[in-house]
């Protein structure tokens, strides 16, 4: 990491769909993805890697996870950065395992999370996913996990960690219930460490907080915005959005990136309601 620093993007919440002529809420959500990196590259944005923190496919079948793969490939090769992908609750282990990592005996038990260090910044990615709901959770063993990774290495060495749910409340007190519930612990682990950031999503909306030593930033969502309004429900807005990721002489900087909703994502704005996951029939 030079004296200019680094800089990296972080977005969340794509939503892939299984077949092209799928919409969500109206949205053509790899079109929205597409939109989103055209606009990095056009930008001259060239980030040390792309980070997507969850919610990669909708319903987390084995199609959206083959049409994701080759967006990532399409994103990698355009912006000549490698994208790095964290499980939201909208994903399914087993298909990602096996459809992005080719791993053919990979179950919804095996959880995602590994440690990479790209220009000098060690990256943690976290599974905080818990099978059949909106709010997550670490857990014991990859909280073990994270304080035996901050503690190899160099001292002092710059560390951003990356999961789906937030370990903040939000503005909005109904996404509350969407939010990490062991942050507490996390928040205790971190603090021995110089972990500058926790990244995450799941809210699709941009927010930060404090946590401990290190501030928590979620980003918008490439799929579809959340309102921010306080006292409401969650609820659509117009627009889709990233982040970008600074990190000079120590210190973190995020800054929200929300572009236009594309033509032919037609969004109605209203009350979210969730749709119903498909039943898999073994």
């Amino acid at each position: 990491m030079g004296n200019s620093g680094m800089y990296f993007v972080h977005l969340s919440d794509t939503h892939i769909l299984a077949d092209e002529d799928e919409r969500l809420y109206g949205n053509d959500t790899t079109a929205n993805l597409r939109v989103v990196i055209d606009h990095i590259y056009i930008e001259q944005i060239r980030p040390s890697f792309v980070l997507i923190t969850g919610d990669l496919t909708d319903h987390g079948e084995w199609p959206s996870y083959r049409r994701l793969r080759k967006l990532v490939r399409e994103t990698e090769a355009l912006l000549g950065a490698p994208v790095l992908l964290a499980l939201g609750n909208h994903d399914r282990r087993s298909s990602f395992r096996q459809a992005m990592l080719d791993e053919a005996e990979a179950t919804d038990a095996d959880e995602y999370y590994y440690s990479t260090t790209i220009d000098g910044l060690r990256i943690i990615v976290l599974d905080s996913t818990i099978s059949g709901r909106d709010d997550g959770e670490i857990g014991p063993r990859q909280l073990d996990w994270l304080e035996n990774q901050l503690a190899f290495g160099p001292v002092g060495q710059p560390t951003v960690i990356a999961l789906h749910h937030p370990p903040h409340h939000a503005v909005n007190a109904y996404l509350d219930g969407f939010t990490l519930g062991d942050r507490e612990r996390l928040e205790r682990v971190i603090s021995r460490h110089n972990v500058l950031a926790v990244l995450s999503g799941h809210t699709h909306l941009a927010t930060h907080a404090r946590l401990g030593n290190a501030v928590s930033l979620t980003a918008p969502s490439t799929a579809y915005l959340a309102s921010p309004a306080p006292g409401r429900e969650f609820s659509r807005t117009s627009g889709i959005g990233f982040s970008i990721v600074s990190l000079r002489s120590g210190r973190i900087a995020s800054h929200p990136v929300i572009l236009p909703t594309p033509l032919g994502s037609l969004l109605p704005v209203g009350p979210f309601i969730e749709p119903e996951l498909p039943v898999t029939v073994a």
